[in-house]
This record gives structure tokens, C-alpha cells and sequence, in this order.
């Protein structure tokens, strides 16, 4: 059970920094391009 739960956690974070990741990458090439 807490094995489960910490495999779950391990991919909310995942997920949550995967998120960031793509977020940052969509607001650099929003600026890349407006200043362009």
C-alpha cells in the first residue's frame, strides 16, 4: 500500500514538473517569437 502511494507521488510530481517544463518551452518561444 505505501509502496503504491509512493509510486503515486513520484508520478504527480513527474507529471507536475513535465508541466513546468512545457510551460516554460510555450513562454520562451512566445517571447522568441514576438521579438522576432
Amino acid at each position: 500500500m505505501s509502496k503504491l502511494l509512493t509510486t503515486h507521488n513520484l508520478i504527480s510530481k513527474v507529471r507536475v514538473a513535465v508541466g513546468d517544463y512545457f510551460h516554460q518551452m510555450e513562454e520562451l518561444s512566445i517571447h522568441f517569437i514576438e521579438e522576432h
